[in-house]
């Protein structure tokens, strides 16, 4: 009778044991990227993200030397209003009025005149 009470007693404990090793804690590094496309303006000397297909609209931060603001502005004094992005970054929240938030552009994969 004492073995099957043992062997009971083990195999109830068995989940406990194996639920502690299922548990990996917190990740450590920065969160994933998002990546977006959409179009940007500038407006009052900042550049404006606007997602394709919505309404928001975020403040973009260059995060990553990727250049975006040179190259926006460059592209916008050749007369392009509208400018078409590919973007991968981290979304944040609304530091401002006018916005729905920032968007702090890690990776640019594209910019061009539409």
């Amino acid at each position: 009778m004492s073995i099957t009470r043992s062997l009971l007693s083990s195999i109830a404990l068995l989940p406990l044991l194996t639920a502690c090793q299922v548990y990996t804690g917190k990740p450590e590094g920065p969160p994933p990227a998002t990546r977006l496309q959409g179009q940007v303006q500038l407006e009052n000397g900042q550049l404006l993200f606007s997602p394709c297909q919505e309404q928001r609209r975020f403040l973009l931060v260059d995060g990553g030397n990727t250049g975006i603001e040179h190259e926006a502005r460059q592209l916008a004094s050749d007369g392009q209003g509208e400018l078409f992005a590919d973007l991968a970054g981290q979304l944040g929240g609304s530091q401002g009025q006018g916005n729905d938030g920032r968007f702090e552009v890690s990776q640019l994969y594209r910019l061009q005149g539409e």
